[in-house]
């Protein structure tokens, strides 16, 4: 299986089985790489981009995947942080999740179902969608759960694509 990394995640690899890292922030598509990733996965990245670039970098991901190739993107919970701040009992967990961090600071904060819109958007048919929990590596090295919108999906059908890029 050949697998395309945005950002930093733990994945289990077979034998055979091959991962490219690729920086969110310098891609902006590659025509050599079209059809050639059975997976891609986006881990956090997806909150760094400025929302100009959101949608061509999901087309861009579309191509990327061969027929019936599975997207899984996860992003911080715009659900957690809300209900922290309306709640008045903010965290540094909820400031991560709004803002990142120093080093990789967030643009946005997406919520599941704005996730899930934006995928389909993009031409992706959604699998799974829910709110996930996803150990993030602190600076300090202390190690956080920070809850996370998980959704995956497919690339099922291209000539019924709608693209869009605002």
């Amino acid at each position: 299986m050949r697998t395309a990394m945005f950002g930093k995640t733990n994945v289990e690899l077979h034998e055979g089985d091959e991962l490219r890292e690729y920086d969110i922030m310098n891609y902006a598509g590659n025509p050599k790489l079209d059809g050639l990733f059975d997976r891609v996965i986006v881990s956090l990245d997806l909150s760094r981009l400025p929302m100009s670039r959101v949608m061509p970098f999901l087309n861009n991901i579309f191509e990327m995947l061969v027929p019936m190739g599975e997207l899984t993107v996860y992003t911080p919970c715009a659900e957690f942080a809300a209900k922290q701040i309306f709640t008045n009992s903010p965290d540094a967990l909820t400031f991560l999740s709004l803002y990142g961090g120093d080093e990789q600071p967030y643009r946005a904060c997406y919520s599941l179902l704005n996730l899930r819109n934006l995928l389909e958007r993009a031409g992706f048919v959604a699998r799974l969608a829910n709110v996930g929990v996803i150990n993030v590596n602190m600076t300090t090295g202390e190690q956080m759960q920070m809850p996370a919108n998980v959704v995956i999906a497919a690339k099922v059908d291209n000539d019924k694509r709608t693209i869009s890029e605002s």
